[in-house]
């Protein structure tokens, strides 16, 4: 269970996007198309901050900057997760 708040529970103000690491969106499970666009430039953002030499598996990173990380406003949050796979011996992030 992500939250009881009636914010979550009752108007869906929640999505999950899965991002390559490219930052191209690949899917979305979610109520808010905003949320399509706003979470592309917190992921760009620490993209541009941290990858390629600071972004390990476990990391989480957590976004609530209206101005550059893509909230529509301050009490918006956005944590970002990297998930690294082994693709043929190359690590992969995604």
């Amino acid at each position: 269970r992500t939250s009881g708040s009636p914010v979550l529970t009752e108007s869906k103000d929640f999505s999950t996007i899965l991002f390559d690491a490219d930052c191209n969106q690949l899917g979305v499970v979610g109520y808010l198309l905003y949320h399509l666009a706003s979470s592309r430039l917190g992921v760009r953002a620490i993209a541009r901050a941290r990858y390629p030499d600071d972004i390990n598996p476990g990391d989480a990173f957590i976004c609530n900057d209206p101005h550059n990380m893509g909230a529509a406003h301050q009490g918006d949050v956005g944590i970002i997760m990297p998930i690294f796979y082994d693709l043929g011996g190359v690590e992969t992030l995604v």
